[in-house]
């Protein structure tokens, strides 16, 4: 049985390069895979057989795997790094230290890389399409399905029996958007299935 001082100078020590790099590389390995080749079954089927409007969840996903793609690489590479820095380095005359602590840490982080990006994705899919509709405002009272669409994207939901004109007033006061002249236009409601519960 390993002494106290020595068990805390070996759970703390520096690490077995090698085995970490090997660890980042496998991380970064899955998020590339993750990134590259895992798609959403819907988006398949709608690329398969067409699909009448661009989904902007899909616009949010395509940015995360982008950014997945790019952790994963950076993963990869720190990988390759550390084992070079292995072989690089002499061979410490003690044995190094416990690979579970560093390989734990690295797997933190991956998971903590991942939710930023997540979040990361979100907030630039917000403010790229805030900015592309302050340039090309559209008409939400006419197409209540993209204001539904628009509107989950940025997390306004809609009351059963809500009228498509007070759901689009708060969407465009949600995007920064000039209010539409008041018109003659009947007030229309959204149907049940555009209704948020």
């Amino acid at each position: 049985m390993l002494e106290p001082d020595l068990a805390v100078q070996r759970l703390w020590g520096p690490p077995d390069w090698g085995s970490l790099g090997l660890v980042l590389c496998l991380a970064g390995g899955l998020l590339l895979a993750h990134g590259t080749l895992v798609r959403d079954p819907q988006s398949l089927v709608e690329e398969r057989f067409g699909r009448p409007r661009a989904d902007l969840r899909s616009l949010r996903s395509m940015l995360f795997h982008r950014v997945q793609t790019l952790l994963g690489f950076g993963l990869l590479l720190a990988g390759f790094a550390a084992q070079l820095y292995a072989r690089a380095v002499p061979e410490p005359a003690e044995s190094p230290g416990s690979s579970a602590l560093w390989t734990g840490g690295v797997v933190l982080a991956a998971a903590l890389l991942e939710l930023s990006a997540w979040w990361w994705s979100m907030v630039t899919a917000r403010r790229h399409l805030r900015a592309w509709f302050r340039q090309h405002p559209p008409d939400f009272d006419r197409d209540p399905g993209l204001a539904k669409e628009v509107g989950d994207l940025f997390g306004i939901d809609s009351a059963a029996g809500e009228a498509v004109q007070s759901y689009a007033e708060r969407l465009r006061r949600e995007l920064g958007l000039a209010l539409p002249r008041a018109g003659t236009r009947a007030p229309v409601m959204l149907d049940e299935d555009e209704a948020g519960a």
